[in-house]
This record gives structure tokens, sequence and C-alpha cells, in this order.
């Protein structure tokens, strides 16, 4: 089905060619125009016409479109994100030790900040996922044939647990390294790592 009026090196060329295409706005907005002003077309009629309808649809309009954002927002902010494929996570439990000095209320506080700022570059990092200061009210549990009474004290070598960290690495060895960085260890303190088995 050629057009024996073309050259047949033009139809490719002529194929490549937009079936349709679409007039520039101003052409359309100059023909409406003078269609109306030779009276072929008329302005549409109606309550949409009136300036003050006008008005409170677009009040009305934007009131949704704000209402549909809040509650877009809103479902963002109270769905958690989801959890990134994350790497294994460790509990580092801090333990007293035999060599751990406790020191004066001072002392104390100047540990709290040491162990904030570690805890904060863990957390810049994206290793950190929680970390706390236990009480030293403990109580210990245990059962023996059936009968469950306290202990006075925890029983180990390594001495009481006095906080934890948990934290993601990428493996036990990267965990190990992780924990060496811990002010905890320079104030004759130990750290236990245990891998957090997924359940």
């Amino acid at each position: 089905m050629t057009d024996p009026t073309h050259d047949t090196d033009e139809i490719p060329e002529l194929r490549s060619l937009p079936r349709e295409t679409l007039p520039p706005p101003e052409l359309e907005d100059h023909v409406v125009a003078e269609l109306r002003r030779t009276g072929l077309l008329r302005a549409p009629r109606g309550i949409f016409r009136s300036p003050r309808l006008q008005a409170a649809l677009a009040t009305a309009a934007g009131v949704t479109l704000f209402i549909a954002g809040w509650l877009a927002a809103s479902s963002q902010k109270s769905s958690p994100a989801p959890a990134p494929q994350a790497q294994p996570t460790y509990a580092l439990l801090l333990r007293a030790g035999p060599d751990y000095r406790e020191g004066t209320e001072a002392d104390e506080q100047q540990r709290v900040k040491e162990y904030g700022t570690w805890a904060r570059g863990l957390h810049e990092k994206g290793q950190l996922i929680r970390g706390e200061k236990l009480n030293d009210d403990a109580r210990t549990l245990i059962a023996r044939e059936g009968t469950v009474s306290f202990l006075e004290q925890p029983s180990g070598e390594q001495g009481p647990v006095l906080g934890f960290f948990l934290i993601q690495a990428r493996s036990l060895d990267h965990a190990l390294q992780i924990a060496r960085e811990c002010p905890h260890l320079r104030h004759g303190g130990v750290i236990e790592i245990r891998p957090i088995d997924p359940t």
C-alpha cells in the first residue's frame, strides 16, 4: 500500500512522523476566543460562573488537600518504619569484674559522659540499638529440685551485670572490635559479648 506519488526513500521518513500532534495551547485559546467573538460559541452559564461560588469551591478544595496531606503524614508517622534487614544483634553485658574500680559520685558522672560519647558514636554509625545502666538492686532466682529460691549474690567470677548495650555488627569479630572501644574496660570492667539468636 504505497503512494506512487512518493519516492521510496521518503516512505520510512513519513512513517517515522507522529500520527497526530496537539496544537499549541495559544492556538486553541485563540480559536475559542474567535468563536465566542463571532457568536458561534457561547460561554457556559450556570452556578459555577459565580465568583463567590468559585472562591468557596477553591477554599473547599484547599481544605480537602490539607486534610489529605495531614492524614498521609500522620499515617506514615504512626506506622513504624520497616526495620532494614540488619546485621546480627549482639548484647554487650557490662560486668563489674575482679578489677572493677567503683568511683565517687563525680567519677560516676564523668563515666556517664564517657559511655554516652561512645554510644553516640555507635548510634551515628547505625550500630547501636539500645544501652542502659542497670540498677544495683538485683535479685537472682534459682530453681533446685523444683523449689525456687533467691541467691544473695549472683554466682560467677565475672561479677554482676551493671549495664548492657545492644549493638548490630557484621560478625562476632566485628562485635569484639566494637566492644574493645567501650570505656567500661578502662575502669576495670569486664564485657561479655553474646550473640542474640533471632526468635
